[in-house]
């Protein structure tokens, strides 16, 4: 009797061993997976060094209507005022599309 347990211990453990090394097997289809590669200098952005910011105008320099005044006189008349106003309206709704701002700032 205890050679018959024996033998199935025995076969069963060659059986679950198949199994587990079937199992296992490193030749089976895996999805493939795709690898793109990334340029560290893209995906870091540019250095502290490489960017240059923008200086803040001074009052000086920062248009008024006063400083217009002159040429609106000399180019907008009774006649052109529409003309003239939609070209602004025109160049101010490219500059917001644009990603522009109306403001001074």
């Amino acid at each position: 009797m205890r050679t018959l347990i024996a033998n199935t211990l025995i076969v069963g453990g060659l059986i679950a061993g198949t199994w587990c090394v079937a199992g296992c097997d490193d030749t089976a289809e895996e999805p493939a997976v795709e690898e793109t590669t990334v340029d560290p200098a893209v995906e870091e952005g540019p250095a502290e060094d490489d960017v240059v910011a923008e200086a803040e105008p001074t009052e000086e320099e920062l248009p008024i209507p006063e400083d217009f005044a002159d040429e609106a006189e000399e180019s907008i008349s009774d006649e052109n005022y529409a003309a003239q106003l939609d070209e602004l309206e025109a160049e101010i709704e490219a500059d917001i599309e644009a990603g522009g701002s109306t403001e001074g700032g």
